[in-house]
């Protein structure tokens, strides 16, 4: 195989080291629908907050869904709502790392997560991991979750 600007060091790995035909696809998560194809799996890796319509976005991702869909994103936490499906909404720019300015729309709990997910279509979810990420002065502490979702 040869390395052209379309191959990635992973997508090499993986079908070198284990003998997959894995391929890797970058898509706006706007422009998806079925014209695009049907995936075996499909990877959505901390980009829901960011973009302004979280459940047509998990939409999308389910109509290119031929199996198995892995979703991760930031989660709000907190004990008392567990329960009930609830999000942030931000709807604004932040300043991050050296005052530069990016977008964070959304912040579902699990309960809301899990809830857009199902009415999306897919029929079962699986909370796989959920992890802190910090900013390096320790500051920020943000709650991610690694849901896998099946067809």
């Amino acid at each position: 195989m040869t390395i052209d600007k379309n191959t990635t060091k992973l997508q090499l790995a993986a079908n070198q080291l284990m003998g997959t035909k894995v391929e890797f696809i970058q898509q706006d998560l706007n422009l998806l629908d079925e014209k695009f194809g049907k995936f075996d799996l499909v990877f959505c890796s901390n980009v829901l907050q960011h973009v302004s319509d979280i459940f047509g976005a998990i939409e999308r991702i389910k109509k290119v869904t031929n199996d198995m869909a892995i979703l991760c994103t930031d989660i709000l936490y907190d004990e008392k709502y567990d329960d009930l499906p609830l999000a942030h909404f931000y709807g604004a720019a932040k300043i991050g790392k050296e005052g530069v300015p990016f977008w964070s729309y959304w912040q579902p709990n699990l309960s809301c997560f899990k809830k857009m997910i199902e009415v999306a279509g897919f029929s079962k979810t699986e909370i796989k991991s959920q992890f802190i990420i910090e900013s390096e002065d320790k500051k920020i502490k943000i709650l991610d979750a690694v849901i896998h979702t099946y067809i």
